[in-house]
C-alpha cells in the first residue's frame, strides 16, 4: 500500500512538472487569436480506467485531477487553465495506441501521465 502511494505522489509532481515546463514554450497570444484571453493546457492521462487494472487507473488519474485542480485555484501558472484529458487505455495494446494518437492529435495536450503497464504502453 505504501509503494502505491508513492508511486501515486510521483504520478502528481510528474504532471505538475510536465504542465509546468511545457506551459512556458508557449505563444504568448491565446489560440484563436483572442490576446488576454484565459489560455489552456491539457494533461493526458492514459490508463486502465475499466476493466481488471481500474483501481489503479482511476487512482492515477484522480491524483492527477487532484493536482490539476490546486494548481488552478492557486493560479500555479498565470494565465494558464489546465484541463485533464483521460483516456481508457483498458490495458490493452490496440486501446492504448488510440488513446495516445487522440492525445497526441490534440494540439492543447501539452504533457501526458501514463501509462500504467506494459500491454497498454505497446
Amino acid at each position: 500500500m505504501r509503494k502505491h502511494k508513492l508511486a501515486l505522489a510521483g504520478v502528481t509532481l510528474l504532471a505538475a512538472s510536465l504542465a509546468v515546463s511545457a506551459c512556458g514554450s508557449r505563444a504568448e497570444q491565446a489560440p484563436g487569436g483572442q490576446a488576454g484571453a484565459e489560455k489552456v493546457a491539457k494533461i493526458g492521462v492514459i490508463a486502465p480506467l475499466s476493466g481488471d487494472l481500474s483501481a489503479l487507473g482511476l487512482g492515477i488519474r484522480n491524483s492527477v485531477d487532484l493536482a490539476i485542480k490546486q494548481a488552478n485555484e492557486k493560479k500555479t501558472i498565470p494565465g494558464w487553465t489546465l484541463a485533464l484529458d483521460a483516456q481508457d487505455d483498458e490495458a490493452k495494446p490496440d486501446t492504448g495506441k488510440n488513446a495516445a494518437t487522440k492525445l497526441a492529435g490534440d494540439d492543447k495536450v501539452v504533457g501526458v501521465v501514463g501509462t500504467l503497464n506494459s500491454p497498454g504502453s505497446q
